[in-house]
């Protein structure tokens, strides 16, 4: 599985540089399948993180990456874990609503199909 160029932020390195890096591979297998074998940030999948224990949060979103399965938004911090997950959660809307429309779209624009037996005379 190839990985993506971008390097980790101090924050992301922080956070993941004492973590087991075969585990991390693993996670990074599973998250591209669920991202239909892409690499990259999956769209919707959006985390609470605790940043510095008991008093600082920000959102992370999970990616189909080995050098980079968590994301962090670390431009945002939060102070209580309650108001990062309600960011993740909308961003994850925004994410979700993206898509809908993006499949409203390629539904609308796609070829029609009569319905077997519709010419049939009466």
């Amino acid at each position: 599985m190839p990985t993506s160029a971008q390097a980790l932020s101090p924050l992301e390195s922080q956070l993941l540089g004492d973590l087991d890096l075969e585990k991390l591979s693993d996670l990074a297998e599973v998250l591209f399948a669920l991202n239909n074998y892409r690499i990259g940030p999956i769209p919707g999948f959006y985390v609470a993180v605790e940043v510095t224990s008991g008093s600082e949060w920000c959102v992370g979103q999970l990616s189909a990456d080995r050098a980079k399965p968590l994301q962090l938004f670390d431009n945002k911090i939060y102070k209580k874990p309650e108001t990062a997950q309600r960011a993740a959660e909308r961003m994850r809307a925004k994410d979700l609503a993206k898509m809908r429309q993006m499949n409203d779209g390629e539904q609308s624009s796609g070829a029609t199909t009569k319905k077997k037996g519709s010419n049939k005379k009466k």
